[in-house]
């Protein structure tokens, strides 16, 4: 991914600009343009420059030497910058439209207000621009009709009347609203006021943009030297192609690097950029950030920013809500600072990159990096700011989902399953980046001497028995991303939460990961657990063979993680366990939640088979001692039974080895695995019994020897009844679909059922794929588990 130019991931996304030119196109916006504009308005009654913070405690937080924030959450009371663009885009026109030398009659003289008030101007908008308009009319006496579309807030339309304006709201985004704006103009003889160009209209557009310059003006009057970036909020490019422009002819070659942010739901100019040519992003468009929900760049903006930015960004929705809380509560010596949605979108990217190094290397942010973002609106609907400053801190979805996807690369394949069997290489770098991951958030690290990982988050009362969650990251040799590390890395950002939150628990909350849980490398599966949980001696573990022949305690000594802790020492007061389902049940339902009752009975065992080799031509069938046609029968047998058996038994023989494997030979050996699976204790020990009996038949009939040896072996395991109704209770609270499940699959809660109260919390896999490159859960569901653990979790740790 590093040195990428373009990536993206569930938290942002980057596209270098290879478009970049040696010059600007001067025919719409010029200096001139700039001058002449911020004359006008620096006249205006109550005119005075924004604020420019500099937020050392927010440059700290970042590793950055500077953070200046451009504060237009007060330009003349109407909370954005849009006060400069479309109230100076009315003015112009109606100057001309009256033929007026001198511009203050527009606000002095009534004669002219009423020659004003015959001509209307209209405009579409997500909130921000209306109201610019609608000032601008009632500030020079012209009438005005506001075209919103449907997702734009009540009290934002509300705004935008009180300044006498009209407001109609359109069906569809904001593309909609801005077609029906230029029909009724037509229609009507009114003059549409718009900050988005296109063919035939392009002069009014330029007089906006020339209006945001006085912020580029002011900003270079208050700033002593260019920054070295600059991140502005993209939309439809309108005001980053002013600022752009304006610091290409001020600063020259001393210009900073300039990024444009946009939503990762309304990304025009990122698709744009990546694409090399405008690209029409369609659909709903629907962010909090109101003011840049736009699907299609303005034809002017972007034959300047294809020229002069340098990169265009991605973010999402929550990690503006996280920067709108920072700037709120202000970091260390930095004033508290109001910004909207829209307003926080470049500490919102800054934010992404400080988490993420490889973002910050493709935008070259460092230590040394003097950065300008631009604090484009206050809260210009208080409702929503309120919402979103005083909401309860909550986990992180696409946190998760970027941990997710960073370790899915290590042991990725070139079919893009992932590969990190037991204590191999990839298990180590696996476990290396896991415990980096629980050192950065400050816990306690335990490694007990199976190789089973802690990361011990301490509460207020160590004292008392933790809450424990987590699963395990080694895999099977072709497995997705999610198997088992959802649960673990579910469990680490719960606790990320809780310390951003300042919220410490009363008991502590461990996050585990067992050691070879999977079982495809040594035997048995949910090895690690099996041995925390004392049912397997640590003598025993350490001297499993592998199927590769290495010796299970060399290999864990010989990657670093054979460690010194007595298994077990850690007693729980609960274990819980969020993971994929790896069936089919929960999509085909349509719930979201499976509520785990328990998980079946596992009967593992290996068949060797000893025939006779032989010419494939010259040897009667009749005459044949075949271990492979043996081996298919005792197949065959495996199905009939869980056929005969019923629908809650499971047979699987996923492994036949033949020797000497050639074409013209008889087999003289075969070794498979059988395994068999039921959640009734009484009736897996029938299917064993009847397998059993038709194994000896089979090596009779055949003239075969049949050797059995049991691999594994597990009885039901009925989940804590108490955890189970409290998993319920909160997702009917979170209005979540559930049902009760049967796990078909073997899991870590199973053995920890036997030493503490235990449950596990399900989420839908897509197509019901398991153990499959194309193994996934959808996002919406890994964000409803994650929620349900966190309230879990949150509960059971403040219990007594």
């Amino acid at each position: 991914m590093l040195g990428s130019a373009s990536f993206r991931s569930p938290r942002a996304g980057f596209v270098a600009n290879r478009l970049i030119a040696d010059d600007l196109p001067s025919e719409h916006i010029n200096p001139e343009g700039f001058a002449v504009a911020a004359q006008t308005i620096q006249a205006w009654p109550a005119y005075t420059p924004s604020p420019l913070h500099r937020l050392s405690g927010q440059a700290r937080r970042l590793g950055l030497r500077e953070v200046f924030y451009k504060d237009e959450s007060a330009r003349f009371g109407l909370g954005s910058f849009k006060a400069l663009g479309g109230a100076y885009a009315v003015y112009t026109l109606l100057r001309e439209k009256l033929q007026l030398s001198d511009g203050s009659l527009l606000w002095t003289d009534q004669e002219t207000r009423k020659s004003a008030k015959a001509i209307t101007v209209c405009c579409a908008t997500d909130g921000n621009h209306g109201r610019s308009v609608a000032w601008g009319a009632e500030l020079f006496g012209a009438s005005c009709v506001i075209f919103v579309h449907e997702t734009v807030s009540q009290s934002r339309c509300e705004a935008i009347a009180a300044f006498g304006a009209k407001v109609s709201r359109v069906k569809g985004n904001y593309d909609d609203s801005v077609r029906e704006a230029q029909r009724q103009a037509e229609a009507n003889r009114w003059y549409v006021v718009s900050d988005t160009s296109y063919e035939g209209y392009t002069d009014t557009p330029c007089k906006v943009m020339h209006g945001y310059g006085l912020m580029a003006h002011e900003i270079c009057d208050q700033l002593p030297e260019a920054p070295s970036h600059v991140i502005v909020q993209a939309g439809v490019g309108a005001l980053a192609a002013s600022l752009c422009a304006y610091f290409w002819y001020h600063w020259g070659a001393k210009r900073p690097r300039f990024i444009l942010v946009e939503p990762m739901l309304a990304d025009c100019y990122f698709q744009s950029m990546r694409a090399g040519h405008p690209v029409a992003v369609t659909g709903s468009l629907q962010t909090i950030m109101a003011g840049l929900a736009c699907g299609e760049v303005s034809p002017i903006a972007w034959q300047i920013l294809s020229r002069a930015a340098d990169d265009a960004c991605v973010v999402c929705e929550d990690d503006v809500r996280e920067a709108m809380r920072s700037l709120h509560r202000g970091e260390s010596s930095d004033p508290s600072v109001i910004s909207g949605e829209t307003g926080a979108a470049g500490l919102a990217l800054l934010q992404a990159s400080q988490a993420m190094p490889h973002l910050a290397q493709a935008l070259g942010l460092d230590a040394h990096s003097r950065v300008l973002i631009i604090g484009s609106e206050g809260n210009t609907d208080p409702e929503i700011y309120r919402a979103i400053i005083h909401q309860p801190p909550q986990p992180r979805t696409d946190y998760l989902l970027e941990q997710l996807h960073a370790i899915a690369q290590i042991g990725l394949q070139d079919d893009g399953a992932c590969s990190r069997l037991a204590l191999t290489d990839q298990d180590r770098i696996g476990r290396d980046w896991l415990v980096d991951v629980m050192k950065s958030l400050d816990l306690n690290v335990h490694i007990d001497q199976i190789g089973n990982l802690f990361g011990i988050f301490e509460g207020a009362e160590p004292e008392l028995d933790p809450i424990m969650t987590g699963s395990q990251i080694d895999t099977v040799r072709t497995v997705g991303r999610d198997d088992g590390c959802l649960g673990v890395l579910a469990g680490l950002e719960i606790i990320r939460c809780m310390q951003a939150a300042g919220i410490k628990p009363r008991r502590s909350l461990v996050v585990c990961a067992f050691t070879n849980d999977e079982g495809a490398r040594y035997g048995p599966d949910m090895l690690g657990s099996l041995v925390f949980a004392q049912a397997m001696a640590l003598e025993q573990a350490l001297r499993v063979v592998g199927v590769d022949g290495s010796l299970l305690g060399e290999e864990l000594a010989r990657i670093g993680y054979a460690g010194q802790l007595k298994p077990g020492h850690i007693k729980a007061k609960a274990f819980i366990e969020l993971h994929i389902e790896q069936g089919p049940i929960l999509e085909q339902e349509h719930c979201q939640i499976g509520v785990v009752e328990g998980v079946q009975g596992i009967s593992w065992q290996g068949l060797q088979i000893f025939g006779q080799s032989n010419h494939a031509g010259t040897t009667p069938m009749s005459m044949r001692r075949d271990a492979g046609y043996a081996a298919a029968r005792i197949a065959c047998e495996v199905r009939n039974l869980c056929d005969r058996i019923g629908a809650s038994q499971r047979g699987t023989v996923g492994r036949i080895e033949l020797k000497p494997n050639q074409i013209n030979v008889i087999a003289r050996q075969a070794s498979l695995s059988i395994d068999l699976r039921n959640r009734d204790e009484v009736l897996l020990k029938a299917a064993e019994e009847a397998l059993s009996k038709s194994i000896a038949r089979i090596a009779q009939e055949e003239s075969v020897e049949i050797r059995q040896s049991r691999l594994a072996r597990f009885e039901p395991v009925a989940f804590d009844l108490d955890l189970i109704n409290t998993i319920e209770r909160l997702a009917q609270a979170r209005r979540l679909s559930y049902q009760r499940i049967v796990s078909g699959a073997g899991h870590d809660a199973q053995m920890l059922a036997r030493v503490c109260p235990t449950a596990m919390i399900f989420i839908p896999s897509v197509g019901g794929l398991s153990h499959n490159p194309a193994e996934h859960s959808h996002a919406e569901d890994i964000d409803a588990g994650l929620q349900l653990l966190y309230a879990l979790l949150s509960e059971l740790c403040e219990a007594s």
